[in-house]
């Protein structure tokens, strides 16, 4: 979620209304609500690393938000998801008795798997296959 706060006096289209906006007027923005919007992300639930080459797919995914108030913390965040997506990975092994695509998933802070008992994790041993 993203708080903002307006400057000045504005009126915005919502739902097909003129809504007018005071200056003043604070906002919650639900970020993931707006990832997963096929306005913005067609086909939303596809992993598709290609939707990140189009310019306006870019400018709509702001997973630390954008500007002058982004998450100050962005850099740190990414540096230290890189080093523990590595450690995961070079140590742990993931099997899914399924396609990870067409896994049900449910949504509260983050993205559950609705049973979590297909997947399959396990320590790799020297001379594991990579």
């Amino acid at each position: 979620m993203i708080l903002r706060t307006a400057v000045k006096e504005d009126e915005i289209l919502m739902n097909g209304q003129i809504l007018r906006v005071d200056a003043g007027t604070h906002f919650i923005l639900n970020i993931r609500d707006f990832h997963v919007d096929e306005e913005y992300f067609p086909s939303p639930a596809d992993v598709s690393l290609e939707r990140y080459n189009d310019p306006k797919q870019k400018q709509y995914f702001q997973p630390f938000g954008s500007g002058p108030k982004s998450c100050v913390g962005q850099h740190f965040a990414m540096l230290e998801m890189k080093a523990i997506l590595f450690q995961v990975l070079q140590n742990l092994d993931f099997r899914t008795k399924s396609d990870l695509f067409t896994l049900e998933t449910r949504w509260d802070i983050a993205n559950h798997p609705v049973k979590p008992d297909r997947f399959q994790v396990r320590r790799r041993t020297e001379g594991d296959p990579s």
